[in-house]
């Protein structure tokens, strides 16, 4: 499929739409259930959340329509044509290089690439934090 600036352009407007959607849908799976007439707004309706995933789910069909290809997978090595580390994560289970959390899905790939994914990198045990938190690999 051919991507053209037009693509782009439009692709990402919808970016931001579709960032605050997932925003939304994660913040709602936060709330507790409450009275229906809970003036403080904390009731989470299944049918309001079941199309909230509705329009989610169309707008990333249109991007992918597009021709940005969605990606948001886990326990895959880290890729630097398709991920952006925001974290280096010293505890993980899994071995040093493999994303373990996706915090903000890419789109696209190659000279087609949208954006990359934000994604959280097991370090392994060798990293050590430094004095601001981030994790640095030991020197051996």
């Amino acid at each position: 499929m051919i991507v053209t600036r037009e693509k782009v352009l439009m692709a990402d407007a919808w970016l931001a739409v579709l960032d605050d959607l997932e925003d939304a849908l994660r913040e709602a799976g936060t709330m507790t259930a409450a009275d229906p007439h809970d003036a403080g707004g904390r009731y989470r309706s299944a049918a309001v959340l079941d199309n909230m995933r509705a329009v989610h789910d169309q707008a990333v069909d249109m991007i992918v329509s597009l021709g940005f290809r969605r990606h948001d997978e886990t326990g895959v090595p880290f890729d630097p044509a398709l991920h952006e580390v925001v974290r280096m994560d010293p505890i993980s289970d899994a071995a040093p290089g493999i994303v373990v959390e996706v915090l903000r899905p890419g789109y696209g790939e190659g000279e087609e690439l949208l954006r990359p994914d934000a994604v959280v990198v097991a370090a392994g045990p060798e990293a050590q934090p430094d004095r601001s938190g981030s994790v640095i690999a030991s020197k051996r």
